[in-house]
């Protein structure tokens, strides 16, 4: 147990050092960008329920895993509309 633990530190710093300090950084730049990027989908989108913002998230060739929803932006987005739309509909009495 403990050498396995010794191991994975080893490993740990092993990785820090093979990662140039300005590396890190420009990845933590990056990754802090790509959170906002997903913060503002997420609600604008999701929670804000504007399906057509989406072409400002996602390429026109976004590619759609799911086999029953077509691949690009516009068949993926008018699906999703849809179902968003059909499953959460706004009320006007505020309440969800």
């Amino acid at each position: 147990m403990r050498f396995s633990r010794f191991l994975a530190a080893v490993g740990i710093v092993l990785t820090l050092l093979a990662v140039p300090p300005q590396q890190a950084r420009s990845t933590e730049k990056l990754t802090k960008r790509n959170k906002a990027i997903v913060r503002d989908f997420y609600t604008t989108v999701l929670i804000g329920r504007d399906v057509d913002a989406a072409p400002r998230f996602l390429r026109q060739d976004y590619i759609q895993h799911n086999p029953d929803v077509p691949t690009g932006l516009k068949g993926s987005w008018t699906s999703f509309a849809r179902a968003l739309r059909s499953q959460f509909p706004r009320t006007t009495s505020g309440s969800c």
